[in-house]
């Protein structure tokens, strides 16, 4: 059996992204600096949390993925050398928005394909098809080492 180290973070935000996201680079570093080769953040870590209230204003938080936050933490774990686990408000759609775990390793594999919503078991298996005969997508590198990102891709089907 293989040990790894882990480092968990949990922080304090405030309203203020860039200074939550730029106290998370640094915890981040301080974990990676432990030796931590697999560093787990809180959920919805970039903003205040909001799952506690109903405000549409909370909305506008929502981003694409990959997007500008994937590309900062796929900056932040090639630096470091390590995956990081993150918890991100994403807009699949308009009107469609989840928290959305998005691992960033080392690669660009997409692993552990799966049907998150079934629809009809034909088209979770075509669904499954597409995925998995994807080409291999091109992964962030820092420090020249890939990081691999997990995320939920949307597959939509028109039936004529």
């Amino acid at each position: 059996m293989r040990k790894i180290q882990v480092g968990l973070i949990q922080q304090a935000n405030t309203s203020d992204i860039r200074t939550n996201l730029m106290n998370l680079a640094k915890s981040i570093e301080a974990c990676a600096a432990r030796g931590a080769q697999l560093i787990v953040l809180q959920e919805l870590h970039n903003s205040l949390y909001f799952c506690q209230t109903e405000n549409t204003l909370v909305f506008d938080l929502a981003e694409s993925i990959p997007g500008p936050s994937t590309g900062f933490y796929s900056e932040l774990a090639a630096a470091n050398g390590v995956v990081l686990v993150t918890s991100l408000f994403e807009k699949r759609a308009p009107g469609l928005y989840h928290n959305t775990a998005v691992v960033i390793e080392k690669d660009g594999s997409i692993a552990d394909a799966r049907v998150a919503r079934g629809v009809d078991p034909y088209l979770d298996k075509e669904a499954l098809r597409v995925i998995q005969s994807m080409p291999r997508w091109i992964p962030g590198k820092q420090n020249g080492k890939a990081v691999r990102v997990k995320y939920t891709v949307p597959v939509m089907f028109r039936l004529q």
